[in-house]
Order: C-alpha cells, then sequence, then structure tokens
C-alpha cells in the first residue's frame, strides 16, 4: 500500500457504513476499512460474514476486533474466501467500548503485547497488507514496548490516536508522542486525532509527525473534509444530504436511522442547523426528511 500522504477514514463502528464510505471515497479519501468485525463470531459461525458489508471495488480492507489468536485465523480465512479482492487486514487495539473490552479487544489488548504479537503472528502470511490501530498509553515507555512489539510481529503500518483510551475524545490529541514514535520506529506511521481535513493532515505529514493520516471525527459531520470542502452553510449540508440518500437508495440500504444520524452531524454550527437537527431528529421515515430537506 501506497500510504504516504494519503487521507484514511477512520472505521468507526455504526457510522462509517458502506455507502459513507463510499461517498469519503469520492470526495477524496484514499483508504476506507469496514468497522470492527469480531473475529470471534465469524470464525464461530460462517454466515456472519453475510452481515459484513465490505464493498468490493470501494473498501480497501476490514477492521477486526477480538482477544483469541486462533479466532483471527479462521475468521481471516473466512474474509478472503468470501471477499477476493481483500488485501488488507487491520486489527483494532484502541478501542475502549464495553462489548469490545467483554470480548478480550480493543484497547484490552494495549495491556496485553504477547496477545498481539500472537495474533500478527497467526495471520501475517494470509494477507498482503497487516496493521494495527492503537491509543497511546499513560506511560511512554508501555506505549513503545507495544508498539515494537507490533513491530517485531509484522506488522506493515501502525495508525496510533494520541489519546489514551482513558481519554476517550476529551482533551488533546498528544502528536508530540506520535512524532516520537515515527522517529524511532521502521515501519509507517499514519497519525489520528483532532485532524479536520486533507490540509490539516499533510500539514502534520509534512512537520514529521506521521507519514499519512486518518480523519474521524470530522469526516461524520463532512465526508467533504477529504478534498478541503466545508460545510458552512444548511444549503451544503442539505446537497450532501441528498447525495448521500442517493448512493443509500443505489446502494439499496437506506435506512431511517442512519438517515437521522447523518443528518445530526452534517447539520452542525452554522446558522439554522440547530433548527435542521432537530426536525431530523423527529423524522419517522425517509419521506419526512425528504420534505424537511426540499422545504429547506
Amino acid at each position: 500500500m501506497d500510504i504516504y500522504n494519503k487521507a484514511f477514514l477512520a472505521p468507526i463502528s455504526e457510522y462509517t457504513n458502506a455507502p459513507f464510505r463510499k461517498m469519503c471515497k469520492k470526495y477524496g479519501a484514499d483508504y476506507t476499512l469496514v468497522p470492527l468485525i469480531s473475529a470471534t463470531a465469524l470464525s464461530r459461525n460462517r454466515s456472519y460474514v453475510e452481515r459484513i458489508d465490505f464493498n468490493e471495488g470501494v473498501d480497501d480492507g476490514i477492521q477486526l476486533f477480538g482477544g483469541n489468536p486462533a479466532d483471527f485465523s479462521r475468521a481471516v480465512d473466512v474474509l478472503l474466501e468470501s471477499f477476493p479482492s481483500l488485501k488488507w487486514i487491520d486489527i483494532n487495539c484502541g478501542c475502549p467500548a464495553l462489548n469490545v473490552h467483554e470480548a478480550g479487544g480493543g484497547s484490552v489488548l494495549l495491556g496485553k503485547p504477547e496477545i498481539i504479537s500472537k495474533i500478527l503472528k497467526e495471520i501475517r502470511d494470509k494477507v498482503d497488507a497487516l496493521t494495527v490501530k492503537m491509543r497511546v498509553l499513560g506511560k511512554q515507555e508501555d506505549t513503545m514496548k507495544f508498539v515494537r512489539c507490533v513491530v517485531d510481529a509484522g506488522a506493515d503500518f501502525i495508525t496510533i490516536h494520541g489519546r489514551t483510551p482513558s481519554q476517550g475524545y476529551s482533551g488533546k490529541c498528544n502528536w508530540e508522542v506520535i512524532k516520537e514514535i515515527k522517529q524511532i520506529v521502521d515501519v509507517p506511521i499514519i497519525g489520528n486525532g483532532d485532524i479536520r481535513n486533507r490540509k490539516e493532515g499533510a500539514e502534520k505529514v509534512s512537520a514529521g509527525y506521521c507519514d499519512g493520516f486518518m480523519i474521524g471525527r470530522a469526516a461524520m459531520g463532512n465526508p467533504g473534509c477529504f478534498s478541503d470542502k466545508n460545510i458552512s452553510s444548511c444549503e451544503d449540508a442539505i446537497s450532501f444530504m441528498n447525495e448521500y440518500i442517493g448512493i443509500c437508495t443505489e446502494m439499496n440500504c437506506v435506512n431511517i436511522n442512519d438517515l437521522r444520524g447523518k443528518g445530526l452531524q452534517f447539520f452542525r454550527e452554522f446558522s439554522g442547523s440547530s433548527r435542521m437537527r432537530e426536525e431530523i431528529g423527529k423524522c419517522k421515515s425517509v419521506e419526512d426528511i425528504e420534505r424537511i430537506l426540499k422545504r429547506n
């Protein structure tokens, strides 16, 4: 994978679905991942693969979570059989969500470097690109120990969010830690945290903080951030919402809950956005949302 100065869409569970990933690709995202697929569920129930919305020709990889190395091996076998174009598997080592922790995955793995090492070695030879997405730890020496373990186990690159799991999204992203890691390790580093658009990401690369960058929360409210396109008015947000509905319709996956969620993110921080969020939040059908968009 050519990742230098490339823009990655962060895999966000229950938000970055197939139509949203397709829209972000249209606006300049270089790489997208299907978020947070349970390795255990997939390894134990082959039909679970039917729930995975990997879009051949659009998506680049699938992110897995869990804590059992054997489950990852079986899960990857199922994925490769089901999606012939799949080349990239990412292991989530940063998610603080309770259901992910209960499965032994996400940020739980940050305290178990021996387990992530076994997971990576189990599947290293099965895929072209194998990566890890992680958060920093409270002590820098613990972060470096984990990073070295991941590198030694064969990861092709590492995505690092510069907050600890306990921080969630509070406070500022610690980009200095990301930069220090980049200077020490021999694999590329994707920086993640507080990047609002492609321009800001490219500036981080140029300043030596990372080799590529990942955008998460900013993309949730503005898929155009990958081409530095801003949503600065109701007209902009309405245009994006109509386009998103069109993509969902084309892909036969229109869902009112999803559309409400996107609307609540797209309409933010400009005149009239509060009123639009309130109206969209009350919608009970796709037709309701379309009527509101036309009326405004």
